[in-house]
């Protein structure tokens, strides 16, 4: 397996961001997320002495070893003797029984741990991934590690059941580490860094009946938006009528009629306060010339009260006309 390319970084990191739990192992993966919580103490004095994440300690052995302090960090072979699985005869100095601390220090400085310093998000799965093995990468590239996307959305099945033997079929029964890790990030006991930004050209493909249901749940979330789009066009358009029939019937000869009231009790300035206005827009009518649509000047010389219902079409008329060439 090559080292940690830019491609590679980019897949970990789609991947990570994009991973869910599944339903039927949401409760599993909370419980052993709380049982590592619980041991925090003991992981944080391996991960001190190599200068690491206490989590990460903490994943590997909850997939190496179930979690169990009596079991060797390498393979989860038993403490009282040395490993006799891959990788056998670890550790090679001291004798048995071993301290987990111990064995667990030995484990990680085999695998490089102590010397590598890039515990984003990326550099984090790539060792977690290299721990358990390149298996998957090299020989099913299809099949994404369950050591790292076991009940997540990111895997469904292939295992591989011994060393060098590989199932289509079989199906991971652990909770991978890239998913516990996700997991204590949300309940914020860990703080996993992102790491340089990478460009997002596509999502990874993800396929399973959560996917399925997120589907179903954005397609009933458009529905509904564009039904509430469509509710707020027709309510604007109702205000705007509204408001058209308004302007209009300020704007009608039938009202501008009735402030003309005729003489009478109630109206003290009598038919001449009424004819007076009417006379004067009446004299100033002829000195307007013909009417011409959006000319501000017209307007003006119809006088304070001629033919007021014929203006906003000579606003809008105004507002329509090309600008004149200079």
């Amino acid at each position: 397996m090559a080292g940690l390319t830019q491609k590679l970084r980019q897949d970990y990191f789609l991947l990570y961001e994009s991973c869910l739990v599944r339903p039927a192992r949401k409760a599993a993966v909370d419980q052993v997320a709380r049982r590592l919580g619980a041991s925090r103490p003991r992981y944080e004095k391996v991960a001190k002495a190599l200068r690491m994440p206490w989590y990460v300690v903490a994943v590997i052995h909850s997939l190496e070893a179930g979690g169990d302090f009596t079991r060797h960090l390498h393979n989860g072979d038993p403490l009282g003797a040395r490993t006799t699985h891959l990788p056998a005869g670890r550790p090679k100095t001291g004798a048995p029984p071993f301290t987990w601390e111990a064995s667990a220090i030995d484990a990680l400085t085999y695998r490089g741990f102590g010397k590598w310093t890039d515990w984003s998000i990326p550099g984090t799965l790539y060792k977690l991934e290299g721990y358990n093995g390149w298996g998957y990468r090299d020989h099913h590239p299809k099949v994404h590690s369950p050591y790292l996307w076991s009940f997540s959305n990111h895997y469904t099945r292939g295992k591989y059941v011994a060393d060098g033997r590989f199932s289509p079929t079989a199906i991971s029964q652990q909770c991978g580490a890239a998913v516990l890790l996700r997991r204590l990030q949300a309940g914020g006991k860990a703080a996993v860094q992102a790491g340089p930004r990478v460009l997002q050209l596509a999502n990874p493909h993800m396929t399973g009946p959560d996917i399925e249901e997120l589907q179903r749940l954005l397609a009933k979330n458009v529905r509904l938006v564009r039904r509430r789009q469509a509710g707020r066009r027709v309510r604007r358009a109702d205000r705007r009528r509204s408001r058209a029939s308004e302007v209009g019937a300020r704007l009608s000869p039938e009202r501008g009629q009735q402030r003309l009231r005729p003489a009478g009790e109630n109206d003290p300035g009598g038919e001449e306060a009424a004819t007076g206005p009417v006379q004067a827009a009446a004299d100033e009518t002829p000195r307007a010339g013909p009417l011409r649509a959006g000319d501000p000047q017209t307007d003006r010389q119809l006088g304070a009260l001629g033919l007021q219902e014929q203006r906003p079409d000579r606003l809008l008329a105004e507002r329509l006309r090309p600008p004149e060439r200079t």
